[in-house]
């Protein structure tokens, strides 16, 4: 894995969390996003769907808007396959378990 993505042992936030999953979606590790994936909601993605979607992206830029202890909203900017240049703007939820962080869900904005 990448030394760049935080190790579970570095992760001691929600925030350090976020920044490591962005880092993982740059990176194209997509084991490591499945792994900080709440296990109650795994079942709603699989390592290829997460696989499929870093390799139809380039991950450029994350900037935190605002975070809590377990909330923290994001804009992260991206390019398609085609070029062209999206931000995703999400309120992401995140579960400390098991002394440990994962991510929930989201809330998404246009």
């Amino acid at each position: 894995m990448s030394s760049l993505v935080l190790d579970s042992t570095e992760v001691v936030s929600a925030l350090d969390l976020m920044k490591s999953r962005f880092t993982a979606y740059s990176k194209k590790e997509a084991a490591y996003i499945f792994d900080t994936t709440h296990p109650s909601v795994r079942h709603l993605t699989s390592i290829e769907n997460i696989k499929d979607w870093t390799e139809e992206t380039t991950w450029h830029k994350l900037e935190i808007v605002a975070a809590k202890e377990n909330i923290v909203e994001f804009k992260a900017t991206y390019k398609d396959l085609k070029g062209k240049e999206h931000v995703h703007h999400e309120r992401s939820n995140f579960h400390f378990d098991n002394n440990k962080w994962y991510y929930v869900d989201g809330n998404y904005f246009d």
